[in-house]
């Protein structure tokens, strides 16, 4: 599962924003539990001035269709799986081959620390992407 955002923004203490958060998944999973509590946790701590839209699979498109909503700007965060995102984005695909890792936490949070590709290539890849 990838979590991406979408746009940057510039806020003064008076103004007031609703973002779009949608995921791949029906009412009551992980993800849409986990962007539930999220969208609480950030209106908290924003006093109201943040807010949050959350659509359930299928409300806003499927698949790919998210990650291209994120790239036309129509939502602003995705929860969605790692290959509907390599479908645009092929250096993606890295994060379907979660079985290559080594089954030890510490070993496999070393390696992506480690990773080139996650400080260099795939930021670049989604950024050139985004700006298409």
């Amino acid at each position: 599962m990838l979590i991406l955002f979408s746009g940057v923004f510039s806020a003064s203490a008076k103004d007031t924003y609703t973002f779009k958060i949608t995921h791949e998944e029906y009412a009551d999973t992980v993800p849409d539990l986990y962007a539930k509590e999220f969208a609480r946790r950030v209106t908290e701590k924003s006093n109201g001035r943040i807010k949050f839209e959350i659509f359930q699979v299928g409300q806003l498109g499927v698949g790919v269709d998210l990650v291209e909503h994120l790239l036309t700007g129509s939502t602003q965060m995705a929860i969605v799986s790692p290959g509907n995102v390599a479908t645009i984005i092929p250096e993606g695909q890295m994060f379907a081959l979660h079985f290559l890792l080594p089954s030890n936490v510490e070993k496999t949070y070393e390696f992506w620390h480690r990773a080139k590709l996650l400080k260099m290539s795939l930021p670049m890849s989604m950024q050139r992407k985004a700006c298409a």
